[in-house]
């Protein structure tokens, strides 16, 4: 009887060891899948994360190009109305204009100022814009204008060109930014200068 008791105790403790010890490797096995799985989601998160970053940082710059060609265009244009300005004048006094003008312009973020609602000027920016005036004839109208409109006469029709560059101050002189040029023909009816007709110009850089 103690025999038989002995031996079912024995059996007993021994099947409880070994299923101690597959339980235990069981337990180290799944600890380790889950290791493994938490490092790898952990890995693709960060790769994710940084893509991410990535992609929005060239989003910026992307959006920080468009912004100053934008400009540039703004300041060619700007450079125009300010000839034309200078143009009026010039005839008014019965001179001709200058042949070459540059007019320089702040540069502002969109933030005002919060005592004067003022916008806050780029300091260390600057946009520049480079005229020249070249005074019409008569043939160069016939080529631009085939039919239409009828030659207005001599010393009133002008040929402008403006080439604008938005620049950033850096440590030994100025970077530009972006670029773009303008061209334009102008008419002067006395009253002030009528703009005919207005496109792109590629800016000879040879």
């Amino acid at each position: 009887m103690k025999n038989r008791l002995f031996s079912s105790i024995a059996s007993t403790q021994l099947w409880r060891g070994t299923y101690n010890a597959a339980a235990r490797r069981a337990f180290r096995r799944d600890n380790g899948v889950a290791l493994f799985l938490a490092i790898s989601l952990l890995a693709l998160l960060s790769v994710m994360g940084a893509s991410y970053m990535r992609f929005m940082s060239l989003e910026l710059d992307g959006s920080d190009i468009r912004v100053r060609r934008m400009r540039a265009r703004h300041y060619a244009a700007a450079g125009v109305y300010n000839a034309a300005g200078h143009i009026q004048a010039a005839l008014a006094a019965d001179e001709l204009p200058a042949p070459d003008y540059i007019f320089s312009y702040p540069l502002y973020d969109g933030r005002h100022d919060p005592e004067t609602y003022r916008p806050t000027e780029l300091t260390a920016y600057v946009a520049e814009a480079r005229v020249s005036v070249g005074v019409f004839d008569q043939e160069a109208w016939t080529e631009r204008f085939a039919s239409t409109p009828d030659w207005p006469g001599d010393g009133r029709v002008f040929r402008v060109v403006s080439a604008a560059m938005v620049q950033r101050a850096v440590p030994g002189g100025m970077h530009t930014l972006a670029r773009h040029a303008v061209e334009a023909v102008l008419v002067s009816d006395g009253n002030g200068c009528e703009i005919l007709c207005w496109s792109a110009h590629q800016e000879d850089t040879s």
